[in-house]
């Protein structure tokens, strides 16, 4: 595991020295204002639990995105993120690191504003820092394992535990750091922290913190 850790890494350093060198050659290929954009995306995503060691909650995901910028400063998206999320159960109801998986998916509207152009003196950069900005829900579901755990010997305390499905409202802030490589594609490291409310996983607290990385 940790020779491939350092694998990935040199490999995503090589990628984004390869990328600035290649778009600071190829200023004349980027696409002029407004134009469209597909994005996938994955990753790691984490949802916080005062409770429980949230290093044992981390879950891979996957992202897909639909967008435009209308000039070089200002874009938007709309954004779904899913599909695995883990969370704990344990601490509070005595029962030493208990914990679900479930399903999840996350729809948000973001505004995208590139801060390089924004403050910067040029209309473009091989490298981007773009903050977002987001609204929208969280829908939850496959939550036999929470239900199985409230309603086991002790039962775990989990406040929404008889829902099998749940929606919630999302608020979404974040960075990302775009490094265009040609006239048709872009590398993309993303990190956004999502304020769910009342909580989609069901457990004990009424409002919810999930942290997401995305390449």
């Amino acid at each position: 595991m940790m020779k491939f850790k350092k694998l990935f890494a040199v490999l995503l350093v090589t990628m984004c020295v390869s990328a600035i060198a290649n778009a600071q050659e190829n200023k004349k290929d980027y696409e002029p204002y407004p134009y469209m954009f597909v994005g996938v995306q994955g990753g790691v995503q984490d949802t916080f639990n005062p409770e429980f060691n949230n290093w044992k909650t981390f879950t891979p995901t996957a992202a897909l995105s639909f967008g435009g910028y209308f000039n070089n400063v200002v874009g938007a998206r709309l954004h779904f993120n899913g599909i695995w999320d883990k969370a704990g159960a344990g601490y509070i109801s005595g029962i030493e690191d208990a914990h679900f998986n479930y399903n999840y998916l996350t729809t948000s509207a973001d505004v995208l504003v590139n801060l390089c152009t924004l403050f910067g003196k040029k209309d473009s950069y091989p490298v981007n820092l773009i903050y977002i900005m987001g609204l929208g829900a969280n829908y939850a579901w496959h939550n036999s394992e929470a239900m199985e755990l409230a309603a086991g010997t002790p039962p775990a305390d989990l406040l929404y535990a008889g829902n099998d499905k749940r929606w919630a409202f999302n608020g979404r802030v974040g960075l990302a750091l775009d490094i265009p490589l040609n006239k048709l594609l872009s590398l993309n490291i993303e990190g956004d922290l999502n304020g769910i409310a009342p909580g989609n996983n069901q457990k004990f607290i009424t409002d919810n913190w999930q942290f997401v990385g995305l390449v």
